[in-house]
């Protein structure tokens, strides 16, 4: 999410200050400074926004970073906003211009690698880019929930060994809700060519089938309901406090017929669902990326000699799921029709969701498109009013409005 959007949400700029504190305690007692590459200086660093890569850097930012940057953004799939996107990334990310473009934000005591590192700011949580360790570190933002950052440090620590789509935690520090994890060079699903999307796209859904495998069973039509609108109620009651005035008039109009088609499963496929399962969550590795084709190819090799073996280790992965903050029990249909309709994207989402194409070959066949449209929209209503009222979020921005939007025209 970008910095301007996250100032509109929340009131971002009254706890800057106390995040990065916060985070920079943290990170000395995970021992960030330790070894002899740590820093020298007592001299305090200031930090900058860049409004256009959504981050804070030093002035002497390295020509390591401003090259991840540019090809993190110079890539999307879009050949003619490609023409326009990599001349204009490239010119932002030279030395002088990208100087330029900063604007003071705020100073701090050291930090390891100030020069070579940046933070990039998110829903719930602070990163802390250290590129000269090749180090991510993760850190709760002041007055929000940890809940998320401490569902996602059991989640990975469980099961990053099994699977080689979850990238492991080097270091966790549950008892200040923060982690470390390796800095993966690596670009979101998105923003690939549409050939490395199309190669990936077996795999990545052959990887979802082994992710809902967890824990899999089944419910019936009348439990599932029960379940799920116990949780709808308590959803709404969290938003309701959280933003008076709120109405769920047109909400309560559509469960009934949301229910019925429902009821005409025979059961409903339950598992460990990641729950925010979108391209953007898709983290595609370029660490080898050199000569055209080279990704495709390489992709291609990884698959072919590890074609029986996606649930080990030892299979490499071209890619991890990222952001596991909302792993739950769900549905298995919503990660599916999360993923297949772009439901991150809310614009013209009602419509996106009247074509069944998408999911033709991911429906159960005790299940038919209506009953899906109905279960998700059960799961999505209470994923988008829980993550809406979590702690610190005190206003809406224009993509959340557009999403209820949406899901009340259904």
């Amino acid at each position: 999410m970008k910095i301007a959007e996250l100032k509109v949400r929340e009131d971002y700029d009254r706890h800057l200050i106390a995040t990065v504190q916060n985070a920079i305690d943290i990170g000395n007692r995970m021992g960030w400074n330790d070894g002899a590459d740590s820093v020298s200086s007592n001299d305090a660093i200031s930090w900058f926004e860049h409004p256009v890569f959504g981050t804070y850097s030093t002035h002497e930012l390295s020509s390591q970073v401003r090259s991840f940057l540019c090809t993190n953004f110079c890539r999307t799939p879009n050949l003619l906003r490609k023409l326009v996107q990599m001349p204009a990334v490239v010119a932002l990310t030279r030395s002088t211009i990208f100087q330029k473009a900063l604007e003071p934000a705020f100073d701090t005591c050291p930090t390891p690698h100030p020069n070579d590192s940046y933070w990039l700011p998110g829903n719930h949580r602070f990163r802390y880019f250290d590129f000269a360790r090749r180090r991510v570190y993760v850190f709760p933002k002041a007055n929000f929930s940890t809940e998320g950052i401490d569902r996602e440090i059991d989640f990975r620590e469980k099961y990053a060994s099994i699977y080689p789509w979850i990238a492991p935690i080097c270091q966790g520090q549950p008892s200040d809700h923060a982690f470390s994890e390796d800095l993966q060079y690596a670009v979101p699903l998105n923003r690939m060519p549409s050939r490395v999307q199309d190669a990936l796209m077996p795999h990545i859904y052959r990887a979802l089938d082994c992710l809902h495998a967890i824990d899999a069973h089944a419910l019936s039509p009348s439990e599932y309901i029960a379940i799920k609108t116990q949780q709808l109620d308590r959803a709404k009651d969290a938003f309701a406090d959280a933003f008076k005035g709120a109405s769920f008039a047109l909400l309560d109009r559509h469960l009934p017929d949301a229910k019925k088609s429902i009821n005409r499963c025979h059961e409903i496929p339950m598992a460990m669902s990641h729950g925010d399962f979108q391209p953007g969550n898709i983290l595609v590795d370029i660490q080898n990326l050199g000569a055209k084709n080279a990704l495709y190819s390489k992709i291609k090799s990884i698959f072919a000699s590890n074609a029986n073996h996606a649930e080990s280790i030892d299979a490499k992965s071209p890619f991890v799921f990222i952001d596991w903050e909302d792993v739950a029990m769900r549905s298995t249909l919503y990660d599916d029709m999360t993923f297949a309709y772009k439901t991150r994207s809310p614009r013209h989402l009602t419509k996106r969701l009247t074509d069944p194409a998408p999911m033709r070959d991911r429906l159960p066949s005790s299940i038919d498109f209506d009953a899906a449209r109905s279960i998700w929209f059960f799961e999505e209503w209470i994923w988008l009013l829980e993550s809406s009222s979590r702690q610190g979020i005190v206003r809406m921005p224009n993509g959340l409005k557009i999403h209820f939007r949406e899901l009340m025209q259904w």
